[in-house]
């Protein structure tokens, strides 16, 4: 079918695929990403939908909504329809109606206490969402950085750490409640 990004072929090397194991949520997210020239390979290989069908909906249905029905498809195959419908409203929630995802996954920052003052670059890099703290500055001077809904665009920024949590969010996809250690 074709990588995620349509010029190479699909690699778990290049991280342009979609894996059959996949969670759900991700499944959809990764389909919902790939470009609308590809829709039909993905779906004339990758569903049973008649060949004649699939060049109905493509020529009918805005591509957003072509390619929500391609993604539930799929993910409908390996995790079930309710799996799908739900990976396909979490994905409008967050994506078309900027919410925070439901699931946000807890992070305790290692040794940090409650009300103690963390380099905002460093509790990116401690939550897996920057390989270095040079590129978690990056990522935070490019606008890409919000913490508790506020955009942070000074790399050397600070924030308060707290027992309950503070949403850490970097690019679209990648959420976290940053928790006191202890």
């Amino acid at each position: 079918a074709g990588g995620l990004d349509g010029t190479e072929k699909m690699s778990k090397s290049k991280g342009n695929y979609v894996g059959v194991t996949d969670p759900p949520d991700d499944m959809f997210g990764k389909l919902m990403s790939i470009p609308d020239a590809l829709m039909e390979n993905y779906f004339t290989l990758l569903t049973d939908l008649p060949p004649e069908e699939v060049r109905e909906v493509l020529r009918t249905v805005h591509p957003r909504e072509a390619k929500d029905r391609l993604a539930q498809t799929i993910v409908g195959r390996y995790h079930g329809k309710e799996a799908a419908k739900a990976a396909a409203e979490e994905f409008r929630r967050v994506f078309s109606e900027k919410e925070k995802p439901s699931d946000v996954p807890r992070v305790a920052l290692p040794g940090a206490r409650s009300g103690e003052t963390r380099g905002l670059a460093s509790v990116v890099v401690a939550c897996g969402f920057a390989p270095s703290t040079s590129q978690a500055m990056r990522l935070i001077r490019q606008g890409a950085v919000t913490w508790n809904d506020q955009k942070i665009a000074d790399p050397k920024a600070a924030v308060t750490v707290a027992a309950a949590g503070s949403i850490l969010k970097v690019g679209k996809r990648q959420w976290a409640r940053v928790c006191a250690e202890r």
